[in-house]
């Protein structure tokens, strides 16, 4: 359901980052979730090996558009 969405949404954020020069990796997350049963999500990872915010990760619902923060300390 909706994975048309989820794949413009991961390929939007694959072309700004690249053209903004940042370390970013987007992938697909196949998943369920309450009230819309089987998702998609996408998940941001930031491949910096250094600095503030290195392997932090951002998880993405593109229906409502919130974005759900993981840190990775």
């Amino acid at each position: 359901m909706g994975e048309d969405h989820g794949i413009l949404l991961c390929n939007y954020f694959n072309f700004i980052d690249r053209k903004a020069g940042k370390n970013f990796q987007s992938y697909l997350v196949l998943g369920k979730a309450f009230p819309y049963g089987k998702s998609i999500y996408v998940l941001r990872k930031n491949m910096a090996i250094d600095g503030l915010y290195a392997g932090d990760c951002e998880l993405w619902d593109p229906y409502s558009g919130h974005c759900y923060y993981l840190p990775a300390k």
